[in-house]
C-alpha cells in the first residue's frame, strides 16, 4: 500500500505537474511572455523532476529497505525525501509566481489564479523552509500550501484546457 501511495503522490502527481507546466509554458510563449515561460518550465520541470526522485527513493524505502529492517538506511532516505521536498516547494513557488504574472500581466491565466498563486507561493516558501531545514513548525504550512497546490495546478489545467475551444 505504501508504494501506490508513492507512487500515486510523488510519480503521478510529478508527470501530471510536468504536462500542465508544459502546456502552460507553451500557451505564455504563444502570448509572447517568454521570461515568464522560461520560469514555468525550469521550475516546473525541476519540480516533476524531483517528485520523480522522490517517487523512485520511496519506492525503494517501501519495497527494500523497510522490508529488510535496515532502520539506518530508511532514517537517512526519510530524511533526504523531506529534505527534496522543501526544494521542491521552492521550485513549486517560483512556478506559482510566473503563473501570477501570467495572469496579472499576459492574461494567459484568469486573474483569480494569480491571487491564488501568491497565497500559494507563500504558504510554498514557509513550508519549503520547514521541510529543507527539518523544522516541525514550519512544515506545518505544508497542511495549507497542498490544498492550494491542488487549486493552482487543477484550475491551471482546466483554464488552458478552456482557452482551446
Amino acid at each position: 500500500m505504501a508504494t501506490i501511495q508513492r507512487l500515486l503522490t510523488a510519480g503521478a502527481a510529478g508527470v501530471l505537474l510536468a504536462l500542465v507546466a508544459l502546456a502552460l509554458a507553451g500557451r505564455a510563449r504563444l502570448a509572447g511572455a517568454s521570461r515568464p515561460a522560461w520560469w514555468v518550465t525550469v521550475a516546473g520541470l525541476g519540480a516533476a523532476a524531483l517528485s520523480l526522485a522522490q517517487c523512485l527513493l520511496g519506492v525503494y524505502l517501501t519495497r527494500w529497505v523497510v522490508p529488510d529492517r535496515r532502520a539506518d538506511v530508511a532514517g537517512v532516505l526519510f530524511e533526504a525525501i523531506n529534505r527534496l521536498d522543501g526544494v521542491k516547494m521552492f521550485l513549486l513557488a517560483a512556478l506559482a509566481l510566473a503563473g501570477t504574472a501570467l495572469a496579472w500581466r499576459a492574461r494567459v491565466l484568469p486573474r483569480w489564479l494569480g491571487y491564488a498563486g501568491v497565497a500559494l507561493a507563500a504558504a510554498l516558501l514557509v513550508s519549503g523552509f520547514g521541510y529543507l531545514l527539518l523544522i516541525g513548525a514550519a512544515a506545518q504550512a505544508a497542511y495549507l500550501s497542498l490544498p492550494l497546490l491542488i487549486l493552482w495546478v487543477a484550475g491551471t489545467g482546466i483554464a488552458l484546457s478552456r482557452s482551446e475551444r
